[in-house]
């Protein structure tokens, strides 16, 4: 995965970190892992870094799955002094929620999903408009 190489951060230090990661979230049995997800962000100009700002649609109800960490922010760096305790959605209920990492500023969640679709964020309004019109959403 992306996320375990080297490039995709252009550091070392970040593919170490996500590979220990990984290890730390198999070993609690997490289905979504560095190795097998991708990271989205909640705010479109962190987003526009890498290249075109998309909101994610999952599609299906099968192996998809979500995990950020319960205080918020970045997979990576991980801020001096956050916490490294990580919600996974149907395993981690009560901690916080999908929601309400959805609504942070600027969190990370690593998602998995066999299949996605990414929406440009300039088109997102118009689709859910016509999602609601067609009782989809």
């Amino acid at each position: 995965c992306d996320l375990l190489n080297p490039e995709t951060y252009a550091s070392e230090e970040a593919a170490s970190y996500f590979a220990a990661l990984d290890e730390r979230m198999a070993k609690d049995k997490s289905p979504v892992l560095p190795s097998n997800g991708h990271l989205a962000t909640t705010c479109p100009k962190a987003a526009g870094e890498w290249g075109v700002a998309a909101s994610i649609w999952p599609i299906g109800e099968n192996d998809v799955h979500f995990a950020w960490f319960v205080d918020g922010g970045l997979f990576w760096p991980r801020p001096e002094g956050a916490t490294q305790d990580i919600a996974v959605d149907g395993i981690d209920c009560g901690k916080t929620s999908l929601d309400d990492a959805l609504v942070g500023d600027n969190w990370e969640v690593l998602f998995r999903a066999d299949k996605f679709v990414t929406v440009p964020v300039k088109f997102e309004d118009e689709l859910r408009k016509e999602l609601k019109k067609s009782f989809a959403i």
